[in-house]
């Protein structure tokens, strides 16, 4: 499998491509589209005539709508050995089953990290291509999951974790990513270990060309999904979402570009022992990284306990309602 840009001319859906409906319903993708590109490659396999997309049919319709518009950027595919119409439709089926989108609280993390950058409801809801409600029904949810509290005059405050708690999740964290790269590193297909190396590749990209923070995350995301789909371990992504929730300072871990740098290096080392088969290299680089991702989580909860100290406002990072 190999990584290559084309023009959309070249593609057309293949009958192989295991969506039959729901591809056509596009509009959440416009938005990120416009204002990103495209992120995750395209699965494809050529044919005489260009390439047939095995996974992606969605991102394909909502480009074509794009192109309407003038767009015209090349279209990054990854293609496949031609004539393997077996793993065409096992790889159609593990995207579009196994795959990992980012779940409700994610999301509504995201709104709220773009609130505390400055951003109004207006343009957070802009930017997720939704409308104003589901921006403000967000902040109700995580108040349901004990994440936030509204308290009156002050809008919404995040609930804080202690030094203590934030270090018992990432202890936990580590343990099931690390786990989750152990049985990649074991079970993972040909076709699965080109599927990582992919996405590794679109994230070191992402951070070669300074992409900003919500770029490297969605390619950080696909990365991470698809050491899970390798892993097929549908109890480990329930147990990571679990703890994701409790993590709210987790979304701003990359803020920093040098953060996200080093993230890419890490990265490197979990993805050359899963393609190497090295379980425990792949399990032991997981924790590492893991455990940097907590020290930047501490430091932030340090940084804020201090600018509220100078300031003395109430706990928390304050979203107006």
């Amino acid at each position: 499998m190999k990584l290559e840009h084309v023009s959309l001319e070249q593609l057309k859906l293949s009958p192989l491509n295991v969506r039959k409906k729901g591809g056509g319903d596009v509009a959440d993708l416009l938005p990120s589209l416009r204002s990103l590109g495209v992120l995750q490659p395209l699965l494809v396999q050529p044919n005489c005539e260009g390439f047939e997309i095995v996974a992606g049919q969605r991102r394909y319709a909502a480009l074509t709508k794009l192109a309407e518009e003038g767009y015209a950027e090349p279209v990054p595919v990854a293609i496949m050995e031609d004539g393997d119409d077996a793993k065409a439709i096992e790889a159609s089926l593990a995207e579009n089953v196994a795959r990992l989108p980012m779940d409700e609280i994610d999301q509504y993390k995201a709104f709220a990290a773009l609130k505390a950058k400055g951003l109004d409801v207006g343009e957070i809801a802009a930017r997720f291509g939704v409308s104003r409600g589901p921006v403000r029904e967000a902040f109700h949810l995580l108040a349901r999951e004990g994440l936030v509290q509204f308290r009156p005059r002050r809008g919404v405050i995040v609930t804080d974790l202690s030094v203590d708690e934030t270090q018992e999740i990432y202890e936990l964290r580590g343990l099931l990513f690390g786990h989750a790269c152990r049985l990649a590193a074991t079970r993972a297909t040909a076709d699965e270990l080109s599927i990582v190396r992919t996405a590794f590749d679109a994230l070191s990209a992402a951070v070669a060309r300074d992409a900003e923070q919500p770029d490297f995350m969605e390619a950080r995301n696909t990365l991470v999904a698809s050491v899970y789909m390798a892993a097929r371990n549908r109890s480990l992504i329930a147990e990571t979402e679990r703890l994701n929730r409790r993590a709210l300072l987790h979304f701003a871990v990359f803020n920093r570009p040098e953060r996200r740098r080093e993230s890419v290096g890490l990265w490197k080392a979990v993805v050359g022992a899963i393609e190497t088969r090295d379980g425990e290299g792949a399990a032991a680089a997981a924790v590492t990284m893991v455990r940097a991702a907590e020290r930047e989580v501490i430091r932030l909860m340090a940084e804020r306990e201090a600018a509220q100290a100078a300031t003395q406002p109430t706990s928390g990072i304050v979203v107006p309602r």
